[in-house]
């Protein structure tokens, strides 16, 4: 349950057996166990054993579904794992028919090219897809591609070993990152002209809550409770003395970050909205994805694109994800066409009976960057 799982993980950590499967991190049991919108009698983690084991787990997340104005509770599939040698046995369908019978809206993303099938056999519905914009400048970093093709051709003459082009690539990748986020792919001027981005710790306005409904009134619902809990509560830690050896699932990036942003007029100081943006290390890039943000009129939206990629050049990040919302702006720029394509995130939800809050509500779902537990992890 949620109220065992921070004293579950201390106790599991502190006695388990050379090479057992870790079925949570402390940072994520410690965070989990403070979910605002999880009751302490949810089911917060299942797991596997054998012989007195661990061999798998599954992690679920309380969330918060809303549909014209009423609020439901569902459960985001978040990490489902089996040890190698188990992965023929049954144990990862085990895992999730326990979680099938907890007889709860479930909804998860992100998952694997391996999983989707069996998602599909267990009569999980597809959602969605999500599409949204994203920019990979090492692709199109002409300085990095240069001399990532010098280094190839020398490590072909059979130098394996190559720390100084190694080197070189990086400061390549740097200077090109930075011609790249100084070309006039978008009117910087004006925005800063018109608005101020504040950086701050929480989000002390609730009131988008209620007015998002007006143009999302079908989602899966973030509070200011939620995104604070998110901020406060990380689940994977940037001090490598925090980490938990031998967890699966990320723990530890010395580069991951949230940016929260307050957007205000420069004249004036009227608040125009906010931006939540998460920063992480992924896959040898610096990476910046858009979870929340919320303006009060039309207008203020002109500013989003602008603002992240101000602070994808202040943080040097390599790759910058961004909602469909921006797609105008980035179709009035050559450049930034080149930049930005589109991409697809699945998602897939099985509600809990016919007439459940999710069954009634899939076909009007709008989605989010943020859904289920990419936002956090």
């Amino acid at each position: 349950m949620v109220r065992e799982l921070d004293e579950y993980a201390k106790c599991f950590l502190r006695d388990m057996k050379p090479g057992e499967v870790v079925p949570v991190s402390r940072n994520r049991s410690q965070a989990q166990a403070r979910n605002p919108h999880a009751d302490d009698n949810d089911v917060g983690l299942i797991v596997a054993y054998r012989d007195g084991r661990c061999v798998g787990y599954l992690g679920l997340l309380a969330g918060l579904l809303r549909v014209d104005g009423e609020v439901s509770k569902i459960c985001r599939l978040s990490t489902w794992y089996v040890a190698p040698e188990e992965r023929a046995s049954g144990v990862g369908g085990m895992l999730m028919l326990r979680a099938l019978a907890l007889r709860k809206d479930l909804m998860v993303t992100g998952v694997s090219e391996e999983a989707a099938p069996v998602y599909e056999a267990l009569r999980f519905k597809p959602l969605g897809p999500l599409r949204y914009l994203k920019a990979d400048l090492k692709r199109v970093n002409p300085v990095r591609l240069c001399a990532s093709a010098i280094r190839k051709a020398v490590r072909r003459l059979g130098l394996e070993r190559t720390p100084r082009f190694d080197q070189w690539v990086r400061r390549a990748d740097g200077l090109g990152r930075s011609v790249i986020y100084r070309l006039p792919t978008i009117d910087r001027g004006e925005v800063r002209d018109r608005f101020r981005a504040r950086r701050v710790e929480r989000l002390t306005d609730r009131s988008f809550e209620l007015a998002q409904d007006a143009t999302r009134p079908v989602r899966f619902f973030r509070d200011a409770a939620e995104i604070n809990w998110m901020l406060e509560k990380r689940w994977v830690t940037p001090d490598v003395r925090r980490a938990t050896p031998g967890y699966y699932f990320a723990d530890y990036d010395p580069m991951v970050d949230f940016v929260t942003l307050e957007i205000e007029d420069r004249k004036g100081g009227k608040p125009r909205g906010f931006i939540v943006l998460r920063i992480d290390g992924k896959m040898g890039r610096r990476n910046m994805m858009v979870l929340d943000y919320h303006f009060w009129d039309v207008d203020g939206h002109e500013c989003l694109l602008p603002v992240v990629l101000e602070q994808a050049r202040t943080f040097q990040v390599d790759v910058v994800e961004v909602p469909a919302l921006c797609r105008p702006q980035v179709q009035r720029s050559l450049l930034m066409r080149s930049l930005f394509r589109e991409e697809r995130r699945a998602y897939f939800c099985r509600p809990s009976r016919p007439n459940s809050p999710l069954s009634a509500a899939m076909e009007r779902l709008e989605l989010s960057l943020a859904d289920g537990d990419l936002a956090f992890a």
